[in-house]
């Protein structure tokens, strides 16, 4: 019978220490335990940071165009991830998408694409499924990619005594160089001349793809 006792006791005191180390109070919480969520406080300081910083391009540091959109989609996608799971984090994310959606559409309106490109960039990071800032990409990249024109002058033709107007256009792609001297009304690497401004001080043209239309004035790049 001994034996059996002896098992009988090493159970005994198995299940007690399990009890023990079970109901310790010593134990506390997990090493691993998340940190509590962040203030609405410390949520608004972060966002109104945030902001200042997607609105500001580091000059001093010669960042491009391109990279300030790299450098802000980070920036929100750090914002999102510490302050996207509470009420008010999810708030401001809101505003910041709103308040960037205006600007785009400003320099969208002022034709500045390159600029309108970050804050496009902005909108979709905080709002991947904006409408707004979806259809607003197509035409943005439209316009960034489109050939480059510069006017380079006036000219009266001899043959038929109408004014010319000549351009210098670059591929955007290639950086190659092309002359062309036009009228009003005709097209031209997808570009059409509308109309000339004052005497001879510059020229109105329109993208077709895109209806975009810029005024080029002479003594401009």
């Amino acid at each position: 019978m001994r034996p059996h006792r002896t098992v009988l006791w090493l159970a005994i005191a198995v299940v007690s220490m399990s009890l023990l180390v079970s109901c310790n109070p010593d134990q506390g919480e997990p090493e691993d335990a998340p940190p509590p969520p962040p203030s609405p406080e410390e949520t608004r300081e972060a966002s109104s940071t945030l902001w200042r910083s997607l609105n500001a391009r580091k000059v001093d540091q010669q960042e491009t165009i391109d990279q300030w959109g790299q450098r802000a989609r980070g920036e929100i996608n750090q914002f999102r991830q510490k302050h996207g799971v509470t009420a008010t984090g999810l708030q401001e994310i809101n505003s910041l998408a709103k308040r960037a959606l205006d600007v785009m559409q400003r320099f969208m309106d002022e034709g500045k694409w390159g600029i309108a490109s970050v804050f496009n960039t902005e909108v979709l990071a905080l709002d991947s499924s904006n409408s707004r800032a979806l259809r607003a990409k197509k035409k943005i990249d439209k316009e960034r990619n489109k050939p480059k024109v510069a006017l380079k002058g006036f000219f009266h033709d001899r043959a038929s005594g109408e004014l010319r107007v000549l351009f210098e256009v670059t591929d955007p792609m290639t950086k190659v160089k092309e002359s062309v001297d036009v009228e009003v009304g005709d097209e031209f690497f997808g570009y059409k001349l509308k109309s000339v401004v004052g005497d001879n001080q510059g020229a109105i043209i329109e993208y077709l793809e895109t209806r975009g239309r810029q005024t080029l004035m002479m003594g401009q790049g």
